[in-house]
């Protein structure tokens, strides 16, 4: 199935590993939290890849202020391994997978892909 996929990160390296990840899908990406929401707001995205932290603000934040607007969107968050609070928070607030950083194309393939046939 294809899918609408949504990165918000300031990282090359997540990005690469994305779309990697993600052959054939649409990808857009976002730099920072404004700018995905800005995104979100005036496009079709079926899935969205939060990392964190996010330059102009606090990917929970973030998370919550998506749900609102989007409520049911298909969230994957990354994070650094050490990082568990942020991944419980993160999953607490509706992230549907939480993956440590940098992402493993493959594992990161399989979620996209699990995900995007429901």
């Amino acid at each position: 199935m294809d899918c609408t996929i949504l990165t918000a990160t300031d990282s090359e390296s997540v990005r690469a590993a994305v779309a990697a990840a993600s052959p054939g899908r649409s990808l857009r990406t976002a730099d920072d939290g404004s700018e995905a929401l800005a995104v979100l707001a005036n496009e079709t995205i079926d899935i969205l890849i939060l990392d964190h932290p996010l330059p102009d603000c606090d990917a929970g934040h973030l998370l919550e202020a998506v749900l609102r607007k989007k409520p049911g969107l298909v969230v994957i968050g990354l994070v650094s391994p050490a990082n568990t609070s942020e991944r419980e928070r993160l999953l607490r607030g509706g992230a549907n997978f939480v993956l440590p950083k940098p992402p493993d194309p493959a594992l990161l393939g399989s979620r996209i892909a699990s995900l995007a046939e429901q």
